[in-house]
């Protein structure tokens, strides 16, 4: 199939991203594409995948796939990738694939965790027109962090979900012969970061709220448990739950529709994590009604206030013993650390007031309706194609961001350093391939050229 080249006179937008993966960015992705069906705005999707990802989701789109970066058929193209996927995944791979940005309005839909993002990916958020910053927080972590001529028009766009039709509650199927109790739900992808996530102190509130009590339970949902890299960590966090038999650790894979389904079976949701660049699994159990509290701090506040949830104080403190490879330089950042205390008395006013937890539950459910409905009004997208329409793409400014581009791929492919770190990977693969280096890891990722293309 042919395209006319990517022209401002034909709106639309070209969606990229890992789309299909069960990763938060492979969420927002298909959140974008199910609000561009609603709003019935022109698109195709473009699903880089992840090889070795184990979890796979439908696309929600009715537009078609595009199965190659050549060829565009619109003319503002949104990344729904984080900096460093999209030098991976796309940067690097751009005169292969035949991905044109320069007659494209090009933007970026990042997600971070932290006041200030990665002094890694600023030359690279330089390199495009607009960031659409997911949540305020996200934001003001972009404008942290980069500054100058090159700096991207930086659009808020809030995010915004809607439960599917199989989100309804089966409590015997999810909490089994302790179905009668009350239930809190804590759910996180171990390869998140386990730190940030902290159901540690999940547990420890639900432990000090409930001392001697066997009238409740808590569910604590693990992603991706069983990965090499974090097996230290995961044993930690099991032998911790297997002292009370209250605590129900569950590990296996899901579908989506199996989690919102768990969301909508829990009397209440719990996140004390310690940062959040939006906080999916809140908004997620907020749009099924289902009561929660976390804490007041970071991306989750776009959403969360005092009157359709329980926000729990804390104290900033600084960013330490990470397990995701991208905080480990940010030491000098500071992340939450929840009011454990505060956390317990919330947890006892839930389980004690099924009228609170009701009260609760549908303020988070009517606000995220209202959320979503906010959606389906003009907005970011059409500020997107009138920025095309305006001419952009042939302002100095946006010839400058795809020369710097090319710059960029040459200094990372061809120096030195660069260089090395090639034949090491080129080695490493050698030597797996003859059997004398073990072979990678279950949860191990494929970064390189996207899999449509080979």
């Amino acid at each position: 199939m042919t395209h006319e080249a990517p022209t401002p006179s034909s709106p639309g937008i070209n969606v990229i991203g890992i789309l299909s993966t069960g990763t938060g960015l492979g969420a927002a992705g298909r959140s974008t594409l199910s609000v561009l069906n609603a709003r019935k705005i022109a698109h195709v999707a473009i699903d880089l995948g992840l090889s070795g990802h184990a979890t796979m989701e439908p696309i929600p789109t009715s537009a078609p796939r595009f199965s190659a970066l050549s060829g565009l058929p619109y003319g503002v193209s949104v990344f729904q990738l984080n900096p460093d996927s999209f030098d991976n995944l796309v940067l690097r791979w751009a005169r292969r694939t035949g991905l044109d940005r320069e007659s494209t309005l090009n933007a970026i839909v990042p997600f971070w965790e932290l006041p200030r993002i990665p002094e890694s990916w600023v030359p690279l958020l330089e390199l495009f027109d607009v960031v659409l910053a997911p949540t305020r927080f996200v934001h003001d972590a972009v404008l942290a962090g980069v500054s100058g001529e090159m700096m991207p028009n930086i659009i808020e766009y809030p995010q915004a979900i809607r439960p599917p039709h199989s989100a309804v509650p089966d409590r015997t199927r999810w909490f089994k012969n302790r179905a009668d109790r009350t239930t809190f739900l804590c759910t996180f992808d171990i390869l998140s970061d386990i730190e940030r996530k902290n159901p540690w102190a999940s547990i420890e509130a639900f432990q000090a709220a409930f001392a001697g009590r066997d009238d409740v339970s808590l569910v604590v949902k693990v992603g991706n448990a069983n990965t090499a890299r974090h097996a230290e960590r995961f044993a930690r966090l099991r032998e911790l739950a297997a002292r009370d038999e209250r605590i129900a650790l569950m590990t296996e894979h899901l579908s989506r529709d199996d989690l919102w389904s768990l969301s909508a079976s829990a009397d209440a949701y719990v996140s004390l994590h310690r940062a959040e660049g939006l906080g999916l699994g809140m908004m997620e159990a907020m749009s099924v009604g289902t009561p929660t509290v976390a804490t007041g701090w970071s991306g989750n506040l776009d959403f969360m206030d005092s009157e359709n949830s329980i926000l729990i104080p804390y104290t900033l403190i600084p960013v330490s013993d990470v397990s995701h490879p991208l905080y480990a330089g940010e030491h000098g950042q500071q992340w939450a650390d929840p009011d454990i205390d505060a956390a317990a008395k919330a947890l006892r006013s839930l389980a004690d007031s099924p009228e609170l937890r009701a009260r609760l539950g549908e303020a988070a459910r009517v606000s995220m309706e209202e959320r979503w409905r906010r959606q389906a009004v003009p907005g970011v997208f059409d500020e997107l194609l009138e920025l095309a329409a305006s001419g952009l793409t042939d302002t100095p400014l946006h010839a400058a961001r795809v020369k710097a581009a090319k710059r960029y791929v040459r200094e990372k492919t061809y120096s030195p350093a660069a260089v090395l770190e090639s034949a090491k990977r080129t080695g490493g693969r050698l030597l797996r391939r003859v059997g004398l280096k073990p072979p990678y890891p279950p949860d191990h990722f494929h970064w390189g050229p996207p899999e449509i293309l080979s």
